[in-house]
């Protein structure tokens, strides 16, 4: 995974409170671009290139888990060209996601797409050898 400019995710993030919609209230109050959201969390990345999730209890906004944080890379980079670098680096021996067929995403009856949930792809589209 290589470092993106915090300049882009602060773009990103003016871009997102502007446009308005469902989770652009971090992207105006915090400031943190929203890159996923469902009913139960939000992933937020910060102009630092953290991640934190907000589940939505008392705990708040919280620094996000390991793979929490992957996914939060992985739905930034597939939302946003330019956090490509956020990616993690697929290894020379993993083998592709026998789920998604390694696009990091599963296709629905009307056509849409969704991220694969398969555990150890994390819809990265990949998953280490023997898993």
């Amino acid at each position: 995974m290589s470092i993106v400019a915090p300049e882009i995710i602060v773009r990103l993030t003016e871009e997102q409170a502007r446009a308005g919609g469902p989770g652009s209230g971090y992207a105006v109050d915090p400031g943190y671009l929203n890159v996923f959201g469902t009913i139960g969390c939000v992933l937020l990345l910060t102009p630092a290139g953290e991640v934190l999730v907000d589940h939505h209890d008392e705990e708040g906004i919280v620094e996000a888990t390991p793979d929490e944080r992957e996914f939060a890379h992985v739905r930034a980079a597939s939302g946003h060209p330019e956090l490509r670098g956020l990616m993690p680096s697929r290894p020379a021996d993993a083998v592709d996601c026998p789920l998604c067929h390694g696009a990091g995403s599963v296709p629905l009856p009307n056509g849409h797409r969704v991220f694969c949930g398969a555990e150890q792809c994390n819809s990265r589209g990949w998953v280490p050898p023997h898993s």
